[in-house]
């Protein structure tokens, strides 16, 4: 041995060996008596937690039940046992899901295990044997609860979201003419040319229910009179929602623009049938 290595002691290997296990056999030492310090604890407390209802504990008592006993035997008391909180199956079942036998058809084949039906789990509200209410879910638009739809009196109620899509169709109008780039422009203008025709559509439907009504009152008028009533064909009756187009158009001035814009429909319609022949 050369004098790098004469201050080293050479050590058996059952030595090391020997102190491992007698460092092992100290801490099962320590363990054990931690195990009987633990279970002493709780002799001396005079309290195993045998018969206490967890589910009645405030959450100031069960943390406190927790620092006492500790996490692991907490999680084994409170949240695991039948008594706990969480609780999630019956000891019924239990001892079911533990009789159940796994059969295989052969040595190497899969494990055959039939399906077991896990009970619900039980909320920490309620108690065994409780109900909850079953939540019953209502559509307003299908239910009779709700009434029937009169549309004469949802527009007098929300007449107010005309006028708010006038002063958004004329702020957007604005901004348009003073956007600069070209694909905002384009964009806007789109919306704007939807809005209007939004409202041409709207302003029509009600022109036909408008004449539909004084249609109506007509008939009745003659059935109370003792005549005989007149119904128009639908051809009699979209003449009469024309001219009451046309008489809107006159009280704004707009009868020559809109001439004007039917007939360029009708010449570039006329334009496609000559280029389909």
């Amino acid at each position: 041995m050369g004098p790098k290595y004469q201050g080293l002691k050479r050590r058996h290997p059952d030595s090391t060996t020997a102190a491992v296990h007698q460092d092992d056999s100290g801490s099962e030492s320590d363990e054990s008596d931690s195990e009987g310090e633990f279970q002493q604890d709780d002799q001396d407390s005079g309290q195993d937690q045998k018969g206490v209802n967890f589910q009645e504990m405030t959450m100031e008592e069960l943390l406190k039940l927790q620092e006492d006993i500790g996490t692991k035997a907490f999680q084994k008391k409170v949240l695991k046992t039948g008594s706990g909180i969480l609780s999630s199956t019956s000891p019924a079942v239990e001892q079911k899901r533990k009789s159940i036998k796994v059969k295989r058809a052969n040595k190497n084949g899969p494990a055959e295990v039939p399906m077991v039906r896990h009970a619900v789990p039980r909320l920490a509200t309620l108690q065994p044997g409780q109900n909850m209410k079953r939540k019953i879910t209502r559509d307003p638009r299908f239910d009779d609860l709700s009434g029937n739809l009169n549309l004469r009196a949802w527009q007098e109620n929300y007449g107010f979201l005309k006028e708010m899509r006038k002063k958004e169709k004329d702020i957007l109008k604005k901004e348009w003419k003073e956007e600069v780039d070209p694909e905002k422009r384009k964009r806007m203008k789109s919306i704007v040319q939807r809005m209007e025709n939004q409202e041409r559509e709207q302003a029509r439907k009600e022109r036909e229910k408008e004449v539909k009504r004084q249609q109506q009152q007509e008939q009745r008028d003659a059935l109370r009179q003792g005549r005989k009533p007149k119904f128009l064909p639908n051809k009699e009756r979209k003449l009469l929602v024309k001219a009451a187009h046309f008489e809107d158009l006159k009280k704004g001035n707009k009868v020559e623009k809109y001439l004007e814009r039917k007939e360029k429909r009708l010449n570039a319609k006329e334009m496609k049938k000559r280029k389909k022949f």
